[in-house]
């Protein structure tokens, strides 16, 4: 049986995992409840965004913006946080 979504589904859901990484991820960080690896996990993060650039150049000759973004925004933070 194939479940149809709608656009509005998909929205909303989109909507509400962004809201939770804010709520538990950047404000839990923000505010000292959980100590989180920042370095670490953005030098992962920024290792992954080159990866999906590369990738995504060679297999299909485009150029993934957000990607991109993941790659320098980690990298900052990387190199910032130590």
């Amino acid at each position: 049986m194939r479940a149809l979504v709608s656009r509005r589904q998909v929205v909303a859901c989109s909507g509400a995992v962004l809201v939770a990484h804010v709520g538990l991820a950047h404000e839990a960080g923000v505010l000292g409840v959980l100590r989180i690896p920042v370095v670490w996990l953005a030098t992962v993060v920024s290792v992954v965004g080159w990866i999906v650039l590369v990738g995504e150049a060679l297999w299909h000759g485009g150029f993934h913006f957000f990607a991109f973004t993941l790659g320098v925004a980690g990298a900052v933070v990387a190199v910032e946080g130590r």
